[in-house]
């Protein structure tokens, strides 16, 4: 379409739409046009999904601008630099420009007339959260933490909020029960609930003070963190102030907000490279637990620290703020990622491979070794039911299967990602989890470019300007051109065979069987070869999901696949040389391999690997099955992913007609010919798919031996016709 907007279209970023907490799609906006794709739905939207599609002409209509949460349009938002250009000013100097910058990000600080205002409006909105959940618990007070409390708060930053109850913490599906308490209120609007998260909250808008912010009932140790960054930030000026820098450079330059680097991982980052100065600015954590006057513990972890100043070591250094920022880059640009842990408990690095074998830690981490021992324990005990065979014992231990979520588990620090940053508390978080190589690359490029380009070159005061501009020259992009070519296809429509959709277990069966039939499927009909994804990627993928140990079966699963893309093409040509069955599904089976065949044997001799390649359209990508139980009927996204294969659109063009035509002919032949324990799954809840990862493991690699083999079988035989 030709109008004014069009190039600023194509470049706006597509933003979630959510609806009652719920993600109801995604839209993207520029003026007056929004384009808006509604999940779960065909063309006949308000049949599908009724809710949305009146949610979605209703806002069309009266308030367009409520498409976006108000938290992901802030975080997707774009900083303005022009607003911060007096900092760069002649003549000015370094710390000239270093007040005038803090005095625009935190509006004169907190002991001016706006940190005054600031408080009045924070507690109003504690006031009525109290009135809001006081009746559900008792006692109930709302505190600050996060940015607010520790004294990085920037002028745009969220007001974080934790529900302290005296007489315990609710459980964590308290969010997703009585956050819609907060939808019909007349103090909030713009409510969303996120209760799938690592810790549950909800975003709203105070409506009284316009304030954004997050409430949550679960985060203690989020409290007690926060006490300790701000006891640590108040040591020295200089702490706060390259804290702040550090913040709003990570900001303007892309590398935090939401799946990227976290505000607190990056607040421990300078907490921790200011642990490793010859003269050290700050103390190792473990240092203040061990002066603490009396002993904290929080959610099984010691979080009480020594706030008394005169029981630490004087501060000796010397160094300037410019010093120091020179410092944290240099520091993180050359930290070695693969092979050692950031761990600020103790102040210094620790081997990923020690952590593995987590007895050769130092006494200092006995805490987090008595934390592995236990979640050692766990696992072999969840392994011994898992591989129980005899069906009484199935049935006596059935009651004994945890029923806590994915997250109220024990879990030891996973060292296998990019980057590990050790949490101060809770020693089995890494706060870094969310950082993927791309972004890895792109902060130590930036980390690179300010240190050698800017700080090293430049005085004065303008060197903290440029510290925020955009680099001369492109830096890389934070985003892994993995992911460059998706495709989402949607199946639902499909029932199992004999089997009453009333059936108790009727949504865990099919969610089981529609997944196995996809891999019979792809190996058999189209001669492609299957195996588990174990990437990074994948492992982020499935960690993070809320299913517990009884719901296992709706786990996503991560597969890589190759094969050859030419076995989509000529099927027609192939059919009328071939002599068929009355069986399509063992039809399509023949003209794939003929089709393989027919173009190995007509090519010339002369041709290399290369060319053969070429002729042959061999393609690798990933595959993943999404599972959504919570809906009301089954329904499965078969997300494929590559970016290298020029032949991507023609195999998942002709993946989708498949899937769309003649899935419940695969499906029916999956099950009749692997014997798959439906009827026992049904009716126990058990038997090989009582450890369905292992069951689907083992599952892909017979489909990849019998297809293999295929070929051998009188049923399967390539047989053509007689010339006329």
């Amino acid at each position: 379409m030709v109008w004014s907007g069009a190039d600023r279209y194509r470049n706006a970023t597509r933003r979630k739409w959510v609806v009652d907490g719920e993600l109801a799609g995604y839209v993207r906006s520029v003026d007056n046009l929004s384009d808006v794709l509604v999940r779960n739905a065909g063309h006949m939207v308000p049949t599908d999904q009724p809710k949305w599609a009146f949610e979605l002409f209703n806002n069309f209509v009266h308030n367009p601008e409520n498409f976006v949460n108000p938290k992901l349009e802030k975080a997707n938002a774009p900083v303005d630099i022009y607003d911060i250009r007096e900092i760069g000013e002649p003549g000015l100097s370094f710390d000239e420009a270093l007040a005038r910058f803090k005095a625009m990000m935190q509006g004169g600080g907190e002991e001016g007339a706006e940190g005054a205002g600031l408080e009045a409006k924070q507690r109003a909105v504690c006031r009525d959260l109290e009135a809001t959940f006081g009746h559900l618990l008792p006692g109930v007070q709302a505190k600050l933490f996060g940015s607010s409390q520790i004294g990085l708060r920037l002028k745009d930053s969220d007001t974080d909020i934790f529900m302290d109850c005296p007489s315990g913490q609710p459980q964590r599906n308290f969010v997703q029960k009585y956050g819609s308490l907060m939808f019909d209120n007349k103090y909030f609007e713009k409510v969303v609930k996120i209760a799938t998260a690592r810790v549950p909250i909800v975003t709203f808008n105070h409506v009284e003070t316009g304030l954004l912010c997050d409430v949550t009932f679960l985060n203690k140790l989020g409290l007690k963190n926060s006490e300790m960054l701000k006891f640590l930030l108040s040591l020295d000026p200089r702490i706060r102030n390259l804290a702040l820098i550090v913040k709003y450079w990570a900001k303007v330059h892309e590398l935090s907000g939401i799946g990227n680097f976290s505000n607190y991982a990056l607040t421990f980052m300078v907490v921790f490279y200011l642990q490793q100065l010859d003269e050290p600015l700050v103390p190792s954590v473990y240092l203040l637990q061990q002066l603490a006057d009396r002993k904290e513990v929080c959610e099984n972890w010691e979080c009480s620290f020594c706030s008394d100043v005169s029981k630490l070591p004087k501060i000796t250094n010397k160094s300037t703020t410019k010093e120091l920022l020179w410092g944290f880059f240099d520091y993180w640009a050359r930290f070695d990622y693969d092979r050692y842990v950031a761990v600020p408990l103790l102040g210094r690095t620790i081997k990923k491979a020690d952590f593995k074998d987590f007895e050769n830690l130092p006494d200092e981490l006995e805490r987090y070794k008595r934390h592995a021992r236990e979640v050692e324990v766990q696992l072999e005990a969840e392994k011994a039911l898992n591989e129980t065979k005899k069906q009484e014992q199935k049935a006596k231990n059935k009651n004994q299967r945890s029923k806590l979520s994915w997250y109220e588990k024990n879990h030891v620090l996973n060292v296998d990602l990019p980057v590990c940053i050790q949490d101060a508390f809770d020693l089995s978080y890494n706060i870094a989890r969310m950082i993927r190589p791309p972004l890895l690359v792109r902060f130590q490029w930036l980390c690179e470019y300010a240190r050698d380009e800017v700080l090293t070159n430049e005085e004065g005061g303008k060197v903290l300007l440029d510290v925020f501009l955009p680099p001369l020259v492109k830096p890389p992009e934070a985003v892994s051109q993995e992911f460059t070519n998706q495709k989402d296809v949607y199946m639902d429509q499909f029932h199992i065979p004999g089997v009453n959709p009333e059936e108790e277990r009727y949504k865990a069966v099919w969610y089981i069987v529609v997944r196995l039939s996809v891999v019979y499927i792809l190996t058999h009909v189209y001669c492609f070869e299957l195996e588990m994804d174990d990437s990074n990627e994948s492992k982020a993928i499935m960690s993070s999901e809320k299913f517990d140990s009884t719901d296992r079966v709706y786990r996503t699963v991560c597969m890589k696949m190759k094969g050859a893309s030419a076995v989509f093409e000529r099927r027609n040509a192939a059919k009328k040389r071939l002599v068929l069955s009355s069986d399509a599904f063992n039809n399509d089976c023949i003209v794939s391999r003929e089709s393989i065949n027919f173009l190995k044997h007509s090519a010339p001799k002369n041709y290399r690997g290369g060319d053969m390649d070429k002729i042959m359209g061999y393609f690798t990508m990933k595959i993943r099955f999404f599972c959504f139980p919570d809906e009301q009927r089954p329904r499965l996204m078969l997300q494929f992913i590559n970016c290298k294969s020029q032949y991507f659109n023609v195999v998942t063009a002709g993946l989708t007609g498949l899937l769309c035509s003649s899935f419940q002919r695969g499906m029916t032949k999956c099950i009749s010919e692997n014997d798959l324990p439906i009827a026992e799954y049904l009716k126990s809840g058990g038997g090989d798919w009582n450890d369905l990862a292992r069951y689907f493991e083992e599952f892909v690699k017979d489909c990849n031996e019998k297809s293999r083999k295929l070929c051998d079988d009188p049923k399967f035989a390539i047989v053509y016709q007689k010339a006329k």
